[in-house]
């Protein structure tokens, strides 16, 4: 009974965090609208809307790790479900999604 309990609040987080990127794209990076700087998932909302009507290229003019994104939301929210022998990649790739991230983040800072 407390795992089912337990895979229906992972499911009711991954529903909240999606709900929430969602409303962003309504309302606008809130890191942007106070302190006028770009966050590192600047460009997410625009690289996907851009995707999702089928502008490949405007949507890795975005954000060039866009895809990557929701897997690795969805792999840190359901990571107790993976099994253990995935689960190590699982924690590599969120890693190298981060430190890539970084490096974009860095990239558009020092070029606007």
């Amino acid at each position: 009974m407390i795992q089912k309990q337990e895979g229906y609040q992972k499911l009711l987080y991954t529903l909240l965090c999606f709900a929430v990127i969602g409303l962003l794209c309504v309302t606008g990076c809130p890191l942007r609208q106070l302190f006028h700087i770009r966050c590192p998932g600047c460009g997410l909302t625009h690289a996907w809307l851009s995707f999702l009507s089928g502008n490949l290229r405007r949507a890795f003019s975005y954000h060039p790790l866009f895809l990557f994104a929701p897997v690795c939301i969805l792999l840190f929210i359901w990571m107790d479900y993976i099994p253990q022998r995935v689960r190590d990649r699982a924690k590599q790739f969120m890693i190298g999604f981060a430190v890539l991230n970084a490096c974009c983040y860095l990239f558009l800072l020092l070029s606007t």
